[in-house]
């Protein structure tokens, strides 16, 4: 199943925001969390971050590129598991670099979900309905 569509969440007090109620049972295993390279954060389920990374960790770590290939994923991911009530903790660290203060907005990216600042979306968007439209061109040359 593909994580998609978007939801308006708050973050509470302590930093925890509810994962969408449709998706909690596919994280019953846990949630690993990544500091997103555009100023998201990323949910993976497990298995999915596996799939991620994998390449990453087969990268030579006798080489200068694949030592930072690796420094540049796993120190920026945290394993968590869903609260009673489907909520993430998300640290500090996390929400700082995402810019979350209150209004999280959650959109699905088919491999996982997103956790934005609105504002750091709506400049996103500006990015990704240009690149959508040369992607959809692109994708049209191949058939």
């Amino acid at each position: 199943m593909a994580f998609i569509d978007r939801f308006e969440h708050t973050l509470d007090d302590r930093g925890r925001v509810a994962v969408p109620a449709r998706y909690r049972p596919m994280f019953a295993e846990g949630v690993v969390l990544v500091r997103g390279s555009e100023g998201c954060i990323e949910l993976y389920t497990p298995q999915d971050f596996r799939e991620l990374s994998r390449p990453i960790l087969r990268a030579s770590s006798a080489t200068k590129r694949g030592r930072r290939l690796k420094r540049g994923l796993y120190p920026n991911c945290r394993q968590d598991e869903l609260d009673g009530q489907g909520r993430i903790l998300l640290p500090a660290s996390f929400r700082q670099w995402a810019g979350l203060d209150s209004t999280v907005i959650i959109v699905g990216r088919g491999d996982c979900l997103e956790l934005w600042s609105p504002e750091y979306l709506e400049k996103e968007q500006i990015r990704v309905a240009e690149a959508y439209n040369e992607g959809l061109d692109d994708l049209e040359s191949l058939e």
